[in-house]
């Protein structure tokens, strides 16, 4: 249990996320029967997360609340533009 909250207060939990995120990501657009398309299509999504993501880590290490709302900013726009992409589909 001590480990545990050691990686979530020095935000390594959610960097392992991130990381985590990306590689399934890029596994899923390699093995892809269309890889350009997939890519395209849950590459907001991606951003997305991986904004939220670092969002978390900031406010759980104790960062200034401009890089928390940065981050949660960004993680809005991405999925704004995820939303737009997936109603053209």
């Amino acid at each position: 249990m001590n480990l545990l909250l050691t990686w979530l207060q020095s935000g390594l939990l959610p960097l392992g996320a991130i990381l985590f995120l990306w590689i399934e990501f890029a596994v899923l657009c390699k093995f892809s029967y269309a890889p350009g398309a997939r890519f395209k299509l849950l590459l907001a999504n991606v951003l997305a997360g991986s904004c939220l993501m670092a969002a978390l880590g900031f406010a759980l290490r104790g960062d200034t609340l401009f890089l928390v709302l940065l981050f949660l900013s960004l993680a809005l726009i991405a999925h704004i533009w995820d939303l737009i992409t997936r109603l053209r589909v």
